[in-house]
């Protein structure tokens, strides 16, 4: 069994290894019993042949005395001495080949029931291997519906992200067609700040203005600020309530020019969905503009009071 195997395949490995030693343990003791048997026999037919030779000599000699004791020329005694030797080997002539049948039939026998283990085992073996076959079409096709099912309900980034928003909805929910469930900022992309720019302070921005970033989570004062430009701005003013009053506010991409702040880990980077401030530079403005404009304000609306 090869190093790298799987735990499946080591069991099954063992399993194989055990029903193979079972096979071959079961054929060795068959082939043991048909050796000793086949033994048996042979040593039978040679203690037969013996014997069969041995009655030829003895029938000879059983023949001499009888003609010598019918003749008077010797003794009746040894003639039946001879024939007794006959009888009695002739005897175990014919105990020898109830045996050797026996011996036969029981080598015929265990030869059988080898060759039956055999054709059992095969059997078995094929029976197991289509009913095998069977459960692993069931298992696959179960796997194939778990594996459809499952990608049903696993989302899958297809890059490396931070989750920004998930949907607020419940368990068991439909969501609609093309609606926003989890939205993902990629990990390796350039970051981007998204501000808002309240209506009044709208009219000079412009693309490419320069911005300040302040970062809430690392306040400016130690850790500094980043650097960035203004990339877009809205069309359209959005509105939102606050305190009861409506107001309007334009939405501006800010690309960052800068990622880096001091007396910061090591590890730091930057996150989707940290908070911040953006600083747009729109232009100069004297300092004395800073007086005038409130009292030029002022003025300009008292004149058009009635």
């Amino acid at each position: 069994m090869p190093e790298d195997a799987s735990p499946a395949e080591a069991i099954e490995y063992r399993i194989y290894t055990r029903r193979q030693a079972q096979y071959r343990g079961k054929i060795i003791a068959f082939d043991k019993n048909i050796a000793r048997l086949a033994a048996k026999l042979d040593t039978n037919d040679q203690h037969k042949k013996g014997y069969r030779r041995h009655v030829v000599v003895i029938a000879d000699i059983e023949k001499m005395y009888e003609k010598m004791a019918r003749a008077k020329q010797g003794s009746s005694l040894k003639f039946l001495e001879a024939k007794e030797r006959r009888i009695k080997i002739q005897t175990e002539l014919m105990k020898l080949d109830r045996e050797t049948a026996e011996i036969a039939h029981e080598l015929a026998s265990e030869r059988a029931n080898r060759e039956a283990f055999i054709a059992q085992w095969i059997q078995e073996i094929g029976s197991e291997l289509a009913k095998q076959r069977l459960e692993k079409i069931r298992v696959e096709e179960e796997l194939r519906k778990a594996e459809r099912l499952n990608s049903l309900v696993i989302l899958h980034s297809p890059v490396d992200a931070v989750v920004l928003e998930v949907a607020k909805r419940s368990v068991g929910s439909v969501m609609k067609e093309a609606e926003t469930l989890i939205t993902l900022v990629p990990v390796d992309v350039p970051l981007e700040a998204e501000v808002e720019i309240p209506s009044k302070d709208i009219g000079r921005v412009r693309a490419r203005d320069s911005v300040r970033v302040k970062l809430d989570p690392f306040p400016y004062q130690r850790h500094g600020t980043l650097e960035g430009e203004v990339r877009t701005v809205s069309g359209d003013a959005f509105t939102r309530e606050v305190l009861g009053k409506e107001e309007a506010f334009f939405r501006a991409r800010i690309t960052l020019l800068t990622t880096t702040l001091e007396d910061v880990p090591d590890d730091f980077r930057l996150l989707p969905g940290m908070t911040l401030t953006g600083e747009i530079n729109v232009g100069q403005r004297r300092v004395i503009a800073y007086f005038l404009y409130p009292i030029i304000r002022a003025l300009d609306e008292s004149i058009r009071e009635p």
